[in-house]
């Protein structure tokens, strides 16, 4: 089971990115995500409850080199330290932002395998606004895929905090290793995939080094229906439960069923 979303070191409660046409982006998320009878997020693109779990902004000069990527914020206990420890695994810190009480509060960047982070202050576990029922309203799932697992492992066990278990998997990647990151409670944060060595692999199933983030939708086909009449495309499927997608500028998204029953006994 993942839960990467929680309040606390190692948990990840929001993502955001910067798009080049931030109306015509905002369009297409809308669109696709507000799906289902009660859908789980609203036109502005917060949650039903009004949380923002995702932030669409627009790209801008000051931040020139930021990558086109959903970035997840990853809560870490102190800004400051991580962004020496991520620098010293080969990570390119391409901003950070501070306050008159928290040294380095707020910083992002990109780890040796190209894939965007945030790191983040973690979140008191009180925080009510995050108090909901999780993997329905919020990010429901991370993954990664990397040439070097090792390597990209270790990143994130000394910056993140999380655990790496090794084991196999039995979707479209089971010809190689993946390691479920373990986050403080013993729940699987994340899920990182060994890319095959096989050069010969098809390329659509090659997916690129980018955190793969998983947020949930009412009704998945009419999602991916959205998303093709939206000009994205529907990358992979699996089981009718999930589903990876490209928007019209390329960036990779996943999309997953939500329990509407778990939400409606709420």
């Amino acid at each position: 089971m993942q839960k990467p979303f929680y309040c606390g070191v190692g948990g990840v409660v929001s993502t955001d990115i910067a798009v080049p046409n931030h109306v015509k982006q905002h369009e297409f998320y809308s669109s696709i995500l507000t799906t289902g009878e009660d859908p789980f997020w609203r036109d502005d693109l917060l949650n039903y409850q009004g949380t923002p779990i995702i932030g669409l902004g627009s790209q801008s000069d000051e931040f020139p080199d930021l990558p086109l990527q959903w970035i997840p914020h990853f809560q870490v206990d102190s800004v400051a330290q991580k962004i020496v420890v991520a620098q010293s695994l080969g990570a390119k810190i391409l901003f950070q932002s501070t306050d008159g009480e928290i040294q380095h509060h707020w910083a992002g960047g990109v780890d040796s395998s190209g894939a965007a982070f945030g790191l983040i202050t973690s979140l008191p576990a009180d925080r009510k606004e995050y108090q909901s029922d999780r993997g329905i309203d919020s990010i429901c799932g991370l993954t990664l895929s990397v040439e070097d697992l090792t390597r990209t492992t270790q990143f994130y066990e000394e910056v993140v905090g999380w655990t790496p278990l090794e084991s196999k998997t039995e979707n479209e990647q089971s010809d190689s290793a993946v390691v479920q990151m373990l986050g403080p409670d013993k729940f699987v944060a994340a899920q990182i995939f060994q890319i095959p060595d096989n050069k010969n692999t098809e390329q659509q199933h090659r997916l690129p080094s980018v955190w793969l983030i998983y947020l949930p939708v009412g009704d998945l086909e009419f999602s991916l229906r959205k998303v093709i009449n939206g000009g994205g495309s529907v990358i992979s499927k699996s089981s009718g439960d999930s589903a990876v997608i490209r928007d019209p500028e390329g960036v990779y998204l996943g999309l997953k069923a939500g329990d509407s029953n778990r939400r409606n006994s709420r």
